[in-house]
């Protein structure tokens, strides 16, 4: 990671096949996003119960949401992409210069996305008590990012132990709300500050809501790292479309992003020429508030700070000018050099 920040669009529980992610592909590109993020799957593998119900918002076709309940088995399924097609997800990456990361659940899916050339793996907050692949993402060479969720503090630090102890070189955390979406209350971006004083690694936001207010917020905190979730359609079934952003608001997203990070700056202090000249109008110099004769002694009775401040006048800072005399006569309202004391 650098100065940078860096953005990241989530495509993983939003596509329904190949077709539908290379269409995220290239939504990612259009928007000026750094990277995109998909998610390897295995159901059969992962699902012991098949009949178990997750519960998501659906946004309707006039903006309302509703709650639907489907098999997390058949949703995990449905955006199941087989190695052949993440491969050629990731070939559509590196054609449009776009970053490919991954989510992987077991070893084997460690080795493939190393052996395929993917930037960096992403471990999933459910996981983050998983020694076995935490060990095998660290080893693979690649950066690791993992997801903390509901984890504690501790679990966290146990997960990083697990990393740095295994060889990872890059470990990036990620403060992400549970929810879909997260609610206001929840979100808790002061944890960012805790995960960077604990760890003093790159901490990320990886945000579950529709607006930008929290990312704004995570950035101006210390968040190297966003990660917003993107849809070809807000409508569409599924447990996170209600609060993605379509194409128009993504681009907006990394707009906004961008103008944020440079409005932060580099955190030191530097007046260019325009204003300084600014700051000399604004700024004032002593002068004349009655008519002056040579040998007059100066005093706050007859003199004044006005505007504009000018290069050889004396500033309100110089009280030395009180209880000296003037050499020559100065007319009232004129500006009181140095040379003229």
């Amino acid at each position: 990671m650098n100065d940078k920040v860096f953005i990241t669009m989530e495509a993983g529980p939003n596509h329904h096949g190949l077709e539908s992610a290379m269409d995220l592909v290239e939504i990612a590109s259009r928007s000026g996003a750094d990277a995109i993020k998909f998610q390897m799957t295995n159901p059969d593998k992962l699902m012991r119960d098949k009949e178990v119900l997750f519960q998501y918002q659906i946004m309707n076709k006039d903006g309302t949401t509703s709650l639907s309940r489907k098999p997390l088995y058949d949703l995990l399924k449905e955006r199941e992409l087989s190695k052949e097609e993440l491969i050629l997800v990731k070939r559509s990456c590196d054609a449009l210069g776009l970053k490919f990361f991954c989510t992987a659940l077991w070893e084997d899916q460690v080795t493939f996305l190393s052996a395929i050339g993917c930037d960096t793996v992403k471990i999933c907050s459910s996981d983050i008590n998983n020694k076995q692949l935490l060990t095998a993402a660290a080893m693979s060479g690649m950066s690791v990012q993992i997801d903390t969720g509901n984890a504690f503090l501790h679990e966290i630090a146990e997960a990083v132990h697990v990393l740095d102890h295994h060889g990872a070189e890059d470990v990036i955390i990620h403060h992400c709300p549970s929810g879909y979406p997260a609610i206001t209350p929840k979100i808790n971006l002061s944890f960012i500050r805790t995960l960077i004083s604990t760890f003093g690694c790159t901490v990320a936001y990886s945000d579950h809501s529709p607006d930008f207010y929290a990312d704004i917020a995570a950035i101006a905190i210390g968040a190297r790292m966003i990660e917003k979730t993107i849809t070809t359609d807000m409508t569409q079934d599924g447990p996170e479309h209600c609060f993605s952003l379509e194409e128009e608001r993504a681009c907006e997203f990394v707009r906004v992003m961008r103008e944020i990070e440079i409005s932060l700056g580099a955190g030191i202090k530097k007046i260019d020429q325009v204003n300084v000249d600014g700051r000399m109008i604004g700024r004032r110099s002593i002068s004349a508030s009655k008519d002056l004769l040579p040998g007059e002694m100066l005093t706050e009775d007859n003199t004044d700070f006005t505007r504009p401040e000018v290069w050889g006048g004396i500033s309100p800072n110089d009280n030395f000018v009180y209880g000296r005399m003037v050499k020559s006569f100065i007319k009232r309202g004129e500006l009181i050099k140095r040379s003229d004391i």
